[in-house]
């Protein structure tokens, strides 16, 4: 059956399969994934479902992202149950804004604890701010109450004596605790069981279970799991999607994200010289720079090439690169030099290495300038191969530099020479330095420190 008898089929109360109506003797049954149709029975549901199929998957995961993208109204951790203000996350440092009564297993805010620990005046008379219990700052007698709180299921409970056995070493007690305090809902416990199965602590490393936790948490309103989730997807090249997530994360006043949501959308949401939308999937990016090799840009043409190459294809790679050297692109000649080299997918010939080598030094290419100076040294014409360093080098190559060294020590290259090649040299590299670029790369490494620490 047809999508529209489908809807036809809903909208008229009929079985999606067989067409029958509901009555008083017949009583239809939507489909428990998505909700799109109805059934008379079991027998017509299995019959409709190679067609069902597509339809109901595509629905569940719109059912699932709508509840997955929907906006917390405040974190996990809540409000602090004495003044009823929202308990600070902590994205930046590792300082407590808030602590856990053991007694009550409720989160107090240090404000709160601070002003009733004020109008008590002396620690040794302290009591809980909450329920009043007198407190206790003895290791064992904290576990214990925890403990106590954990046989009446409560999930605090259960997170805070995971925690404590983590520190002990003892990861099969920790993924216990968390496990139970995750079946009862706590988001912390699903953000923890998340971190085991990423990093393979006393589980065998599942990246899907990982995957479920971080959901579960982000979507019970854990500002870390949700970042995560961003990053994940970040990776996976959906950039609409992590954007999304890390809005979350940003509303929900989590720091980190809103430095990832301002790079993302300043690196991949248009292109900063011709402003055109940044492709969101691997498909848009190859109709792209197809585009652009229809309309011969040579770059395009050796990124294309590029990509044939590592795919495997070195016939096609080859016949790319040929015509992104013949409009002038020193990368195309570059690789061609290297392919004929190493004999990659072609056969060897050092003539044409040398000649595309020699085109790519030409047109500015400074690995083959440098690779130029080193068949030359090899070959035992020392002064050609100083010319190529010398060139290299005052352009900011600093393998051309160091080989020129070894030069200059054994008294090939002048003093005067050499110094020149060093002012050249460093002028050059301050040449490509600039703030921007600066902040650039250190956002660049704090992207990789985030996805490594995730």
């Amino acid at each position: 059956m047809s999508k529209d008898f489908e809807s036809a089929a809903a909208d008229m109360m009929c079985c999606a399969a067989c067409g029958i109506k509901a009555n008083d003797d017949i009583k239809l049954k939507k489909c428990t994934a998505c909700h799109l149709v109805k059934y008379c029975g079991v027998n017509c549901q299995r019959e409709h479902r190679p067609q069902h199929k597509r339809a109901c998957k595509k629905r569940v995961a719109e059912l699932q992202d709508e509840i997955l993208f929907r906006q917390p109204e405040s974190t996990h951790k809540g409000d602090c149950p004495i003044c009823c203000l929202p308990i600070p996350i902590n994205s930046t440092n590792r300082a407590e804004n808030a602590s856990v009564m053991s007694c009550c297993c409720k989160m107090i805010c240090n404000g709160c604890a601070c002003a009733d620990q004020r109008r008590k005046g002396k620690l040794s008379e302290c009591v809980c701010p909450f329920c009043r219990k007198p407190m206790t700052f003895k290791y064992e007698e904290i576990e214990m109450e925890y403990e106590r709180r954990a046989e009446a299921n409560d999930p605090v409970a259960m997170r805070q004596l995971g925690i404590r056995r983590l520190e002990k070493g003892d990861y099969k007690s920790a993924f216990d605790y968390w496990t139970k305090g995750a079946e009862l809902g706590d988001a912390a416990s699903h953000y923890e069981l998340s971190v085991m199965y990423n990093r393979g602590e006393g589980v065998e490393k599942d990246l899907k279970k990982e995957a479920r936790h971080l959901k579960e948490a982000a979507i019970a309103g854990n500002p870390s799991a949700r970042h995560n989730l961003g990053c994940a997807e970040c990776e996976n090249v959906r950039f609409d999607r992590a954007v999304k997530h890390w809005i979350i994360a940003a509303n929900l006043g989590y720091d980190k994200s809103m430095m990832m949501r301002e790079i993302e959308q300043s690196l991949q949401q248009r292109c900063p010289f011709c402003r055109h939308p940044a492709p969101k999937t691997e498909a848009e990016i190859d109709k792209i720079m197809m585009k652009r090799v229809e309309a011969n840009d040579p770059a395009a043409i050796c990124a294309v090439g590029m990509n044939r190459y590592h795919g495997g294809e070195s016939k096609s790679a080859l016949e790319y690169w040929g015509k992104a050297a013949k409009l002038g692109d020193a990368q195309a000649h570059y690789q061609l030099s290297t392919t004929y080299w190493e004999g990659k997918g072609v056969e060897k010939d050092t003539k044409k290495a040398i000649y595309h080598s020699e085109e790519a030094a030409i047109g500015g290419h400074l690995f083959a300038r440098h690779n130029l100076g080193c068949i030359e040294d090899n070959n035992g014409r020392k002064d050609r191969a100083v010319k190529h360093y010398i060139i290299a080098a005052s352009l900011g190559f600093d393998a051309s530099l160091e080989a020129l060294m070894k030069h200059y020590k054994r008294g090939r290259v002048t003093k005067e020479n050499f110094a020149a090649v060093l002012r050249a040299h460093q002028a050059a590299a301050d040449a490509t330095k600039s703030p921007q670029r600066e902040i650039g790369e250190a956002c660049v490494r704090r992207l990789r420190r985030e996805n490594a620490c995730k």
